[in-house]
């Protein structure tokens, strides 16, 4: 006998007629309506320069960078007036188009500074120069990593740089767009990424001291709309038997220090109290205190009088795999900077920390005083953050 198929009791959707596809029917593509340009950039040339007359003059300028078509029709004027001159009390008349009615009163400097950084927060991809008084083009793969990639120019020089030769060159427009960054946001300028930076070499020669590994770190962040630096070098070197005398170490190992560590802009010497403190550092007795795979001594918190950078000396002695003598001596010599809040290349907090160059000598006493830092203060922010 043959079997049948049970027939399933689940019937089949029920079919829309409106929503059902026909054989006839075509797919209806998706219409997006155009986009609409602006009513008010409809009108003629002459009318927007009637509207714009109204304007007072900060609104007028803000007005002229709306749009391509607008900032023909009104011109330049409105916006270099409002960067260069106080604002009118009444609006401008068509008699006077878009001028102010006293051009004998510049703005003061502050105020000439907040207007220009209302433009630049307008225009992430730039950055203004106070040195050219010119927006400069923003490099997106710049930095001080890749300073040799960006644009030349002569302000990058003349507002002078900290550096360890063409592997890391800090210029002034890199801490102004660090603290663009941190103040307006991503896409202002540059991150504590950008800065952090580090080399090591080993069994570099260096006079008696014979084969010397050497390490350099440096990173920087802002702190409160301040620009902090910290760089720190690291010197290891075999006791030699203890030949060496702690002041003929310090005359080898000072000409090893990058200019980003130890230099500034009063002389092409390092900072003041430097070599008085590698030598306390080499001379002081071990601490007891230490762990039994390092014995060492850390420094304290000395500072500058010329640049008011902080800086700090340590020493250990790490011991040999038997661990009965010290098998060589480690010198670590940390700084810490505080660039400034990058608004101005003229100021004191960025001047006295740069290369020297074929400047003169003697210019980092005004600079101290005119600072005020206290001892270790900039160390501290630095850490705290």
């Amino acid at each position: 006998m043959k079997l049948r198929r049970p027939r399933s009791h689940r019937s089949p959707p029920p079919s829309n007629p409106s929503t059902s596809p026909k054989p006839g029917d075509k797919k209806i593509p998706n219409i997006y309506p155009q986009p609409q340009p602006a009513p008010i950039l409809t009108l003629p040339l002459e009318l927007l320069q009637q509207i714009s007359s109204y304007l007072p003059p900060t609104t007028t300028a803000s007005f002229s960078l709306t749009t391509r078509y607008i900032y023909y029709a009104i011109g330049t004027l409105p916006l270099q007036t409002h960067l260069t001159h106080p604002s009118s009390p009444s609006p401008c008349t068509l008699s006077e188009p878009y001028l102010p009615r006293s051009l004998s009163a510049p703005l003061s400097r502050i105020e000439r500074r907040k207007r220009l950084e209302i433009l630049e927060q307008a225009f992430p991809s730039h950055w203004y120069c106070a040195w050219c008084d010119r927006f400069h083009a923003r490099a997106l793969l710049g930095g001080p990593k890749t300073f040799l990639r960006e644009v030349k120019r002569d302000c990058a020089e003349f507002n002078s740089y900290l550096h360890h030769g063409w592997g890391y060159v800090l210029c002034f427009h890199h801490v102004r767009l660090a603290v663009n960054r941190a103040l307006w946001g991503p896409e202002f300028g540059l991150g504590e990424e950008d800065f952090l930076f580090e080399e090591g070499v080993r069994g570099k020669r260096v006079g008696r001291l014979g084969g010397v590994a050497l390490w350099l770190r440096i990173r920087g962040k802002v702190v409160k709309g301040r620009f902090l630096l910290c760089a720190g070098f690291r010197v290891g070197f075999k006791d030699g038997g203890g030949s060496l005398l702690a002041r003929d170490v310090v005359s080898l190992v000072l000409p090893l220090l990058p200019q980003i560590v130890a230099g500034h802009r009063d002389s092409h010497g390092p900072h003041t109290g430097l070599a008085r403190a590698i030598e306390k550092a080499l001379l002081s007795p071990l601490s007891s205190s230490s762990s039994s795979a390092c014995r060492g001594n850390a420094g304290e918190t000395e500072q500058c009088s010329f640049c008011a950078t902080d800086f700090s000396i340590s020493s250990s002695h790490p011991l040999s795999s038997s661990g009965n003598e010290a098998a060589k001596t480690v010198l670590e010599i940390s700084v810490w900077r505080d660039l400034g809040d990058g608004r101005s290349p003229f100021d004191m907090g960025w001047r006295a920390h740069g290369e020297l160059g074929n400047g003169k000598t003697g210019l980092g006493a005004y600079v101290a005083r005119g600072l005020g830092v206290e001892v270790g203060g900039i160390r501290r922010r630095f850490e705290e953050r």
